[in-house]
């Protein structure tokens, strides 16, 4: 019986490329201080396809089922393009071609079941963007958003891989547990035949 094992929360997640990274965060930078404003530290920008708690013996099974959706899946190109937000809350960039995303969430979805436990529900990709800043007020929001409206930006990137990363508790780093490569069903079909 495993009643006492602890719960590490997981992240299926999407790296940004260095390239694409750095120049998010030097936008992110840039207004933080052309607006004075205050945000809590994060990490490096991602896009987060799944997050789940659960006990640390399931996550051989929980790889397991992740590898069989996403050796199928096939790399894909992602877009990010000008800049949005949400009314009085959150500057991001938009990701142009976000339906490719929820498809591949969609896959994701088919194991819920093994993602979560009778405490936690797991959460996964609704509204894929690139948060810049949150919680600013009203006035800064409006300000921030009518700057931003004249400004573009675009940015591509290939998806070749997926990771998973976990933490045992919430102030803790997040450390790479599993690197899922897609397209590995092809490169497999291509080894049969030589």
């Amino acid at each position: 019986m495993h009643l006492s094992t602890p719960l590490h929360e997981y992240l299926l997640v999407i790296e940004i490329p260095k390239p694409v990274r750095e120049k998010i965060e030097i936008l992110r930078s840039a207004m933080l201080g052309n607006y004075a404003l205050t945000q809590p530290k994060t990490g490096k920008p991602t896009i987060v396809l799944a997050r789940f708690v659960l006990p640390d013996y399931t996550e051989n099974q929980v790889n397991y089922a992740l590898y069989h959706i996403l050796a199928k899946e096939n790399s894909f190109t992602l877009h990010l393009k000008d800049f949005d937000g949400y009314p009085m809350h959150c500057m991001y960039i938009p990701i142009a071609n976000k339906n490719r995303l929820l498809q591949l969430t969609d896959k994701i979805k088919t194991i819920r079941n093994q993602l979560k436990t009778k405490e936690e529900k797991p959460y996964f990709l609704q509204d894929p963007i690139i948060p810049l800043v949150a919680k600013m007020d009203k006035d800064v929001f409006l300000r921030v958003y009518r700057d931003y409206q004249q400004k573009s930006f675009l940015e591509s990137f290939v998806v070749n891989r997926v990771l998973l990363l976990k933490r045992a508790n919430p102030g803790q780093k997040f450390t790479m547990v599993q690197q899922f490569m897609l397209d590995q069903a092809a490169a497999l079909r291509k080894l049969q035949f030589v």
